[in-house]
């Protein structure tokens, strides 16, 4: 008889956990279809519906009147029950429609339409971080990261000084086009720092202030432990997070080895990354602008003195994370590319004199159609013949560097940072 009692208890015990386990019953709604939003958008051709999620769901749509294609953006229907939601949601977009930046998804019109909210937002046609990983192993190379989490900082910057925080950023929510260009998605879920008429934070989101807004991985703990005293410091946190994972494919969850550990990365990486991923936000990176510039610090400066990041430019010159990752990029094939032009001397080449300045104008991002010229000459088997293969290793390598897009904006905006520098100590010493 007890035996039959215990098990009675043990069947009821899981009967209630699977019941608990199941819960919501309600199945959620699924997206409409884009024939039955013809109505409520006459403005636009609904074609396609590119994604879902907890903020609702994303169509491709051209707008008949300017023949553009747009992003349409409908929230949950569920959120038109709050009987305080239109004002928020009014406050929130005219916060969302004063943000102009280039790294930033814009947005065109908002509303409500057929009992829905929506925004009309630019349509971005590439795709987001987390497929880019998908494509790669789940992570990427450094120079790739780099740029990602510079241009993802510029965009971050310039939102925290709007009043705005996004409070999810994550690989779905940063995009990237088909020209490479980055641009963060999915502000919505961003909290207003404005103030009220008395002074007082006003805390007004596209969700409840009690609710958590993020994604537990990416989220600061702030964001679990005081979800109403929370900053821009959180996103800071979060670029952390997606930082580690492009190197190393992985989350940072409990006691995670740093990227330099696993060969993923330098020391300085190393250091960066600790610190935008410090659980105390005072400690941390203050503002999104500090990761892009130690990064620029550790590319340029590595373990030894301080140097300016561009030559001929003063190291408090603000560089873009471009030019700095360009930088360490053509650092080793300009010094492959010395070594091979060294063999052509001695074999009485004087063409190797071409090579070696060719590889420091390179190496320094001046004149790229010279270090084109001395790429070209490297592979001309003029050497040693043990050199040779070094020569060409060298070239192709440089080559191959100098026509990507990255690389010839890198030069460009060099020059034009050099040209600044120059002009501002003209004027210097026409004041003197």
């Amino acid at each position: 008889m007890p035996q039959d009692s215990t098990s009675d208890a043990s069947d009821e015990t899981e009967k209630k956990s699977s019941e608990w386990q199941t819960l919501p019953t309600r199945p959620a709604p699924g997206p409409p279809r884009a024939a039955d939003l013809a109505d409520s958008f006459p403005q636009l051709e609904i074609i396609e519906l590119l994604g879902q999620g907890g903020m609702g769901y994303v169509y491709k749509a051209r707008q008949k009147g300017l023949d553009r294609f747009v992003a349409l953006k409908l929230l949950p229907q569920e959120v038109s029950a709050d009987a305080n939601f239109a004002e928020r949601f009014a406050r929130e977009a005219r916060a969302l429609a004063k943000l102009s930046h280039p790294g930033i998804v814009a947005v065109h019109d908002s509303g409500q339409a057929g009992g829905l909210y929506y925004f009309v937002m630019e349509y971005i046609d590439g795709l987001n971080l987390r497929e880019l990983l998908n494509r790669n192993e789940g992570r990427l190379g450094m120079d790739q990261a780099l740029k990602i989490v510079g241009s993802v900082c510029d965009a971050l910057d310039y939102a925290h000084d709007e009043g705005v925080i996004h409070r999810d950023i994550k690989p779905e929510n940063i995009l990237l086009d088909t020209k490479g260009r980055v641009k963060i998605a999915d502000f919505g879920l961003a909290k207003l720092l404005d103030s009220d008429d008395d002074g007082t934070p006003s805390h007004l989101t596209l969700n409840s202030p009690q609710q958590l807004l993020g994604t537990p991985h990416y989220m600061s703990p702030e964001q679990t432990e005081r979800p109403l005293t929370v900053d821009h410091r959180a996103d800071i946190y979060s670029v952390g997070v997606v930082f580690y994972e492009m190197l190393t494919g992985e989350l940072p969850l409990g006691r995670f080895p740093l990227p330099s550990e696993i060969g993923r990365g330098e020391p300085a990486v190393d250091d960066i990354i600790a610190r935008a991923l410090d659980k105390n936000p005072d400690r941390r990176f203050q503002r999104a602008s500090d990761i892009r510039s130690a990064i620029e610090s550790a590319l340029s400066k590595g373990d030894g003195p301080a140097v300016p990041l561009v030559p001929s430019v003063p190291s408090s010159v603000e560089v873009p994370a471009n030019v700095a990752i360009a930088l360490g990029r053509m650092r080793w094939p300009a010094i492959l590319l010395i070594l091979s032009a060294i063999a052509a001397m001695i074999s009485l080449n004087p063409l190797g004199i071409v090579t070696i300045i060719g590889a420091i104008r390179m190496k320094r991002l001046e004149n790229r159609w010279l270090a084109i010229t001395a790429a070209a000459l490297a592979l001309v088997p003029y050497t040693f013949p043990p050199c040779i293969p070094l020569g060409i290793v060298a070239g192709a390598w440089s080559l191959v560097l100098l026509f990507l897009p990255d690389t010839r904006a890198a030069f460009e905006a060099a020059g034009a940072i050099r040209a600044a520098a120059r002009a501002a100590g003209a004027a210097g010493r026409e004041r003197k």
